[in-house]
């Protein structure tokens, strides 16, 4: 059986991801899910209340304090620190965001609002698990139901009445609103817009660019396959190792979405190569992908740029370009075996990779 404690006063704060519902149901599953799952991270570690999470409910946190309530000043800085992460957050992906999918391209279109309530609560034990239990609690979670014509802002049962008031910051502009809920009847409460936050949120600084230097590396292919197949293939950590020479498996550094600044490991019969994903551009029948390595001492940091241009429907034509800095073997002439072991490794994989993309349209 569950054992029960006493009620204590507690804070409650429900951060609830807006959008959620849709964003889900109409996206990508396997991404909706895992940049869903980034973004809750990103909420619990922008506490800085010393709150505790009960449980996490799909789309919202249910974060709780059992001791005494926080300012109002308090209350608004962690608001307004977690909003801002959230955001962040979302910038990030979207400069680094390389899948065209429905969940890749609308995942910009979440925010935030935020419920406060300060009640009593209590902690039941339940195999090991404790849960946050109490009328409070279901309170808190019925004020996410509410007329609030707006998407992200704060709502406060009651506005904190504990600590030194300070000065208010100028873009709160606190609005009061009644609902009524079934079996509880009409709650009021206090409530402002987030949405001047966002004018905070700046654009993250562009990665920089990858250099091309002279006397790159160079092979081509013609492929029967269309343009989107061939680069799906080429992307595709899964099909990597059908194509990539003496390739074994691939270990993903990252979350699963392929992105700018993405790092994975190849493991090679006898190496590993950790590669970096340097970006993509995006023209009217052409794709340029890039990767980036260091793992190669003397020829590091050494750059691939794969050209993907559409020649028909079903034909595809592809040229890799493999870049490294300039050093004394290099200025002498003496990288021709490096050079050499590199022609072949790309022109056998390039062949690898013809075969497996005509395999992904049969």
């Amino acid at each position: 059986m569950a054992e029960t404690t006493e009620l204590k006063p507690s804070v409650i704060f429900i951060p609830d991801i807006s959008g959620f519902t849709n964003f889900i149901n109409e996206a990508e599953i396997d991404h909706s899910t895992k940049l869903i799952t980034g973004l809750i991270e990103t909420i619990i570690e922008s506490d800085i209340l010393g709150l505790k999470v009960s449980e996490i409910e799909g789309d919202a946190v249910l974060f709780y304090r059992q001791g005494e309530e926080p300012t109002f000043e308090e209350l608004v800085e962690q608001t307004e620190h977690m909003f801002l992460e959230f955001h962040k957050k979302l910038k990030l992906h979207g400069r680094d965001r390389m899948c065209p999918c429905q969940a890749c391209t609308t995942a910009k279109d979440l925010t935030l609002k935020f419920v406060y309530h300060y009640g009593k609560t209590t902690l039941v034990n339940i195999k090991s698990h404790e849960k946050l239990l109490g009328p409070d609690v279901t309170l808190a979670h019925r004020l996410l139901k509410n007329e609030i014509p707006s998407d992200e802002y704060l709502l406060m049962s009651a506005m904190p009445t504990t600590g030194k008031s300070k000065k208010a910051r100028k873009w709160i502009q606190l609005q009061n609103g009644r609902d009524s809920y079934q079996g509880i009847g009409a709650i009021d409460y206090t409530h402002f817009s987030l949405t001047p936050l966002n004018l905070n949120v700046k654009d993250p600084e562009s990665r920089p660019q990858m250099l091309k230097y002279d006397r790159p590396i160079k092979a081509s292919a013609k492929i029967s396959a269309p343009l989107d197949v061939v680069y799906f293939t080429l992307i595709d950590n899964s099909l990597k190792p059908k194509w990539i020479k003496g390739l074994r498996s691939v270990i993903d550094k990252g979350n699963g979405i392929i992105s700018s600044g993405q790092k994975y490991v190849y493991q090679m019969k006898s190496s590993e190569i950790v590669f970096e994903v340097g970006g993509q551009e995006l023209k009217e029948g052409e794709i340029e992908y890039r990767d980036k390595t260091e793992s190669f001492r003397l020829f590091s940091p050494l750059n691939v740029f794969y050209k993907l241009t559409s020649a028909s429907s079903d034909r595809t034509e592809v040229a890799v370009e493999v870049h490294y800095k300039p050093n004394l073997f290099s200025k002498l002439l003496l990288d021709w075996p490096f050079r050499w072991m590199v022609k072949n490794f790309l022109t056998t994989s390039l062949k690898k990779l013809s075969n497996v993309s005509r395999q992904q349209v049969n």
